[in-house]
């Protein structure tokens, strides 16, 4: 399940960067853990807060990148 969850994202990152809403830099490795607390859900990954040292301070911000990912799921 992890491993699709990676593909996943690193997937929307693709089309992200395609498509122009985040910069065409080389980005880190995707993690997926599972959340200390369970209410906090199944999954989680801290990619959005990683891209931000990878886009520079001039790129969008964590939430911005997470926002990407998520319309290009």
């Amino acid at each position: 399940m992890r491993d699709r969850l990676v593909s996943l994202v690193e997937a929307a990152v693709a089309r992200a960067q395609q498509g122009g809403t985040l910069p065409r830099v080389e980005m880190p490795e995707v993690t997926i853990e599972r959340p200390a607390r369970a209410d906090q859900g199944d999954f989680a990954t801290n990619f959005a807060l990683r891209a931000k040292r990878a886009v520079g301070p001039k790129g969008p911000a964590p939430m911005d990148i997470a926002g990407a990912i998520t319309a290009a799921i």
